[in-house]
């Protein structure tokens, strides 16, 4: 639209030259800003026929083309503001969803967010809308992480609001769980840290998840990866001291090095770490299909862990587990029931 009006004002400029030379200077100055202000005022008539009429998107339009026409008309501060309304910025980010166009509504729905005269609750409705949409990415083959900063920051703030006791607009009360969106976003904002090699930071969110949702094996069962990670970085770094020294400290003489007893605490503090995170996945899944064999290799590891802390023995490991049994069905990780919709209300 922008490049058609340009084209016609030059179009415009080009006939003017082509009038004789004194019919450029025989029209007085007030008599032309008379016929602009009446130009722009039928261009605000007309807007307001549409408006009046319920044609949002015309008057929508109408809007633009006057501020493109007239950006210093007496009507442009008032459109300026209406254009930049909730009002208008939820017809247009429907109109961008419906659409399929991904990027200008996150674009509109950032405003809508951001904008001091909406509600929680429907700052909430939006978040969640646009966040389950990026998030989808996420799961693709290969994932797409190019959205992540948008979806870290939406997770983050579903998490305020929700903390807050906030329930989305459009959610009947009695279908959303509290304790499962925060468990879900918490392990959203883990999986992102868990890309961004940022591990701690990334089991900080997968504890929350789990506190939130003990339920769901899933933050075991990453929990347990991160922390085998982490054991294998210590576990390099005590073999790289002599072998004199490591059976020292193994043996517990007094010679042994404070260097190298940190090296083998920092193995060990991982391998129960290790330990406390898969017994948990053993214990939610157990008694439940296993149909690629994946929780019967992380019981067959965390076996050997068990025994490496229990000298050779399984004494204790079925009490561990039956500790974090589960009676209830363990729900899926995928987004939580209750999610919205954008607002059909124009």
């Amino acid at each position: 639209m922008k490049r058609l009006l340009i084209l016609i004002a030059a179009l415009t400029f080009t006939v003017g030259l082509s009038a004789p030379y004194a019919s450029a200077h025989t029209q007085p100055a007030a008599a032309q800003d008379d016929a602009a202000k009446k130009e722009a005022e039928a261009a605000y008539r007309s807007w307001y026929e549409a408006y009046t009429g319920k044609d949002y998107a015309k008057a929508i339009q109408l809007a633009k083309d006057y501020l493109a026409k007239f950006p210093s008309g007496e009507r442009a501060s008032y459109f300026q503001t209406w254009l930049a309304s909730p009002f208008v910025l939820r017809i247009e980010f429907k109109n961008a969803a419906t659409a399929n166009n991904k990027e200008e509504a996150l674009r509109i729905g950032k405003l809508i967010i951001a904008s001091k005269d909406v509600k929680d609750e429907e700052r909430l409705q939006y978040l969640l809308f646009l966040n389950n949409e990026l998030i989808k990415e996420l799961s693709a083959n290969p994932p797409n992480y190019a959205h992540a900063a948008d979806i870290s920051d939406f997770s983050q703030q579903i998490i305020t609001l929700v903390e807050a006791d906030k329930i989305p607009t459009g959610t009947e009360p009695g279908k959303w769980n509290k304790n499962s969106v925060l468990a879900y976003y918490n392990g959203v904002l883990g999986l992102i840290e868990q890309h961004n090699k940022n591990t701690d930071k990334a089991l900080e969110y997968y504890a929350k998840a789990a506190a939130a949702n003990p339920a769901e094996p899933d933050y075991a069962y990453r929990c347990g990866l991160l922390h085998q990670d982490k054991y294998i970085a210590a576990q390099a770094k005590f073999e790289a001291f002599p072998e004199a020294d490591r059976q020292a400290v193994a043996a517990n003489k007094p010679e042994a090095k404070p260097e190298v007893k940190a090296a083998l605490d920092e193995v060990n503090k991982e391998v129960d770490a290790i330990i406390e995170c898969w017994a948990r996945y053993i214990g939610i899944t157990q008694g439940k299909p296993d149909p690629n064999g994946a929780r019967a290799k992380i019981e067959e590891a965390l076996k050997g862990f068990y025994q490496y802390r229990h000298n050779n023995t399984l004494d204790g490991y079925q009490q561990l587990i039956d500790k974090y049994k589960s009676g209830s069905a363990a729900p899926s990780s995928s987004q939580p029931a209750g999610t919205p919709k954008p607002p059909e209300k124009q």
